[in-house]
C-alpha cells in the first residue's frame, strides 16, 4: 500500500470523515485540490505482469456532494455505465470485481504514445485513487496513486523515480520487458507539444519514441525527445535494463518534461526497492507528482515506519541549500541532521540506506532550503526495516510531501474496502499549522466530534521548534 500524508483509504463504504482544521485558507493546488469534475491517467505497471491473470486493478471514485460518474477509454472505445452517488458515497471499478475490463499497461504500450488512458468525467467534484496489485509471496501487494484532476495540472514536471539492481539485462531488441519503470505524459488539451530532456546518472536502454536507446550519463544530459498529443492521449518513456554493470544503473531523475499547456506525469516502478541495493527489498509504486510550480521551500513530515524512511530531494532551481533536522517523537530530542547544495535544477541527492546500515531519518523531520524543492520519501519493506513482516504496509512506498504552503481547513475522507486490494490496516498523518496554539489543534473535529478527544496523545505531537504538530492515526 502506498500511504499518503493528508490521505486516507481504509475498510468500509461510504463513512465520510470531514476534517476541520484551523489554518490558513487553502490554496486549491497540490495534495489539497484532489477534487475535481475530469480525470485522465493510466494504471502503472505491477511486477512487469502486465496482463496477468495475477494482476488487478481498481479504480475508487468517491463522491462527497453526490455526482453522476462516467469512465470511458477513448482510445479503445471503451464506455462504462453511468453511475450514480449519493453525498458521502463510493464506486470501485475492478478487474478483481468483475465489472470492467483490465486496462494496465502493457508491455506494447511503453516508450510510445499510449491508447489506455483512462478519463473520468462528474457532474460535481469528487476524488479518484487507483490499485494496481495482486498475490504475491504469500499475501497481496498493492501500490495506491491518487489521481489529481485536469484543473490542477501544470506545464512543467522532473522526474524523480529512483534506479535500481532489479532491472534485468536488455538486448534490444525485445518485446517484454522485465521490472520496467517510467512515466507516461497525458495532455488536457489538442495539440500540445511535450518537450522531454534528458537529466540523470549511470547508462542502460531506454524506450522512447517507440524505439530502443542508449543513454550513458553525462555524455546524454540535455538531449531532448519532443511529441504532440491531443487531449486524453499519452506518451510513455520507459527504463527498459542495463548493458553492463558499470556502477549504478540508470536513473532518470531531473528529466525535465515540460507541455505547452498542462499536463500530468504517471511515474511507475515495477519493483523499486528500498534500499537501491537489496533484491529483497523491493515493491511496485505509482505517482503522479506535483508540477515544478507546486514545490516549496519548507516542509514537515513525520516517518511512517518505526525505524523511519530514507528521502530524495530535488531542486527546482540552480544553487539550492537544503537542511534537515530530525527529532524523536517521544523524548523531542534531535537525532540527526543533514544538509547539501544542488548546483543545477534537476539535481538531487539521497538519504539513503546502503549494505547492512540502518540509519533512516526517523520521528518528526524538518525541511528547509534556500529555493524550491521536491521531498520524496522512500519506505522500505518490513523484513528491511526490522519490525513485524505480518504488518499491512509490508512493502515499498512513497509519496508527494505538501509543503507548508499548501493546508487547508476541510479535508474528506474514506474508508473503501469492498474491493479485491483491501488492506487490513491504515495510517493518516495530518499536518496542523497551528501556531503553537494547543486550542486550534483542540478545534480539530472528525464528523462534527473532537478528535483529541477520541485518539489520547495527540496535543503531544508536536513538531520540535516548531508551531505545527504532525498526527498519527490508526485505522481512524
Amino acid at each position: 500500500m502506498t500511504y499518503r500524508r493528508i490521505r486516507l483509504l481504509c475498510a468500509a463504504w461510504a463513512l465520510l470523515f470531514q476534517l476541520s482544521v484551523a489554518a490558513q485558507v487553502c490554496d486549491l493546488r497540490l495534495a489539497n485540490a484532489y477534487l475535481g469534475r475530469e480525470f485522465y491517467f493510466v494504471l502503472g505497471n505491477f511486477r512487469g505482469n502486465v496482463g496477468s491473470e495475477h494482476t488487478i486493478s481498481e479504480i475508487v471514485v468517491f463522491a462527497p456532494y453526490g455526482a453522476e460518474v462516467r469512465l470511458t477509454v477513448p482510445g479503445e472505445g471503451y464506455q462504462h455505465m453511468p453511475v450514480q452517488l449519493q453525498a458521502g458515497e463510493a464506486y470501485i471499478y475492478s478487474t478483481g470485481l468483475g465489472n470492467i475490463p483490465d486496462f494496465v499497461l502493457r508491455p506494447t504500450d511503453q516508450g510510445r504514445k499510449i491508447d489506455r488512458v483512462i478519463r473520468i468525467v462528474a457532474t460535481q467534484p469528487v476524488a479518484v485513487w487507483t490499485f494496481v496489485g495482486g498475490p504475491h509471496q504469500g499475501g497481496v501487494e498493492r501500490t495506491v496513486c491518487q489521481i489529481y484532476p485536469t484543473a490542477v495540472w501544470g506545464e512543467r514536471y522532473r522526474y524523480v523515480l529512483r534506479y535500481n539492481n532489479h532491472t534485468w539485462k536488455y538486448d534490444p531488441p525485445m518485446t517484454q520487458i522485465l521490472n520496467p519503470k517510467g512515466a507516461v505524459i497525458i495532455a488536457r488539451e489538442d495539440g500540445t507539444k511535450i518537450t522531454i530532456r534528458l537529466q540523470g546518472q549511470g547508462s542502460g536502454w531506454i524506450r522512447i519514441n517507440g524505439r530502443d536507446e542508449y543513454v550513458e550519463f553525462p555524455r546524454d544530459r540535455g538531449k531532448v525527445y519532443t511529441a504532440t498529443l491531443n487531449a486524453g492521449e499519452g506518451y510513455g518513456i520507459c527504463v527498459t535494463g542495463w548493458v553492463e554493470r558499470k556502477g549504478k544503473d540508470i536513473d532518470l531523475t531531473g528529466t525535465e518534461i515540460i507541455g505547452s499547456a498542462p499536463i500530468a506525469v504517471v511515474q511507475y516502478h515495477s519493483i523499486m526497492p528500498v534500499p537501491y541495493n537489496r533484491w529483497t527489498a523491493g515493491g511496485a509504486t505509482a505517482e503522479m507528482f506535483p508540477p515544478v510550480g507546486a514545490w516549496g521551500k519548507h516542509y514537515v513530515v513525520r516517518s511512517f515506519r518505526p525505524r523511519g524512511d530514507d528521502f530524495r530531494v530535488i531542486a527546482a532551481e540552480d544553487s539550492t541549500y537544503f537542511e534537515v533536522r530530525w527529532y524523536d517523537e517521544q523524548t523531542g530530542q534531535l537525532r540527526g541532521q543533514w544538509s547539501g547544495f544542488l548546483r543545477r535544477a534537476g539535481d538531487y541527492q539521497d538519504y539513503a540506506v546502503t549494505g547492512d546500515q540502518i540509519d533512516w531519518i526517523s520521528g518528526y523531520a524538518v525541511w528547509e532550503a534556500t529555493r524550491p524543492i521536491l521531498v520524496v520519501p522512500f519506505g522500505g519493506p518490513s523484513e528491511w526495516i526490522l519490525v513485524n513482516v505480518d504488518e499491512p504496509y509490508n512493502t515499498t512506498f512513497l509519496w508527494a510531501i505538501a509543503p507548508e504552503q499548501y493546508v487547508c481547513e476541510h479535508y474528506f475522507y474514506i474508508r473503501p474496502g469492498q474491493g479485491a486490494l483491501t488492506s487490513r490496516e491504515h495510517l493518516l498523518h495530518l499536518l496542523v499549522a497551528a501556531e503553537g496554539d494547543v486550542e486550534k489543534i483542540q478545534s480539530i473535529r472528525v464528523n462534527g466530534e473532537a478528535l483529541w478527544q477520541q485518539v489520547p496523545g495527540i496535543l503531544g505531537q508536536r513538531v520540535p521548534g516548531t508551531g505545527q504538530w504532525a498526527i498519527r492515526l490508526s485505522n481512524l
